[in-house]
């Protein structure tokens, strides 16, 4: 017989397990909007740039 310990490993590994491709699914989610973002702000540096440039 398991003890109680085991078994409550045994359910953690299976959740985790359950939930492994739904947390790399959100976290490939996360990285499109990030590198989405970061190319938004490397955009508006450049427009940041050129107005500066033009000031001067």
């Amino acid at each position: 017989m398991l003890a109680q310990g085991d078994r409550l490993t045994g359910y953690r590994c299976n959740a985790l397990r359950l939930l492994a491709p739904y947390v790399k699914k959100k976290l490939a989610m996360l990285q499109k909007q990030l590198d989405k973002y970061a190319k938004m702000l490397a955009d508006i540096a450049k427009v940041e740039d050129l107005t500066v440039l033009e000031k001067t």
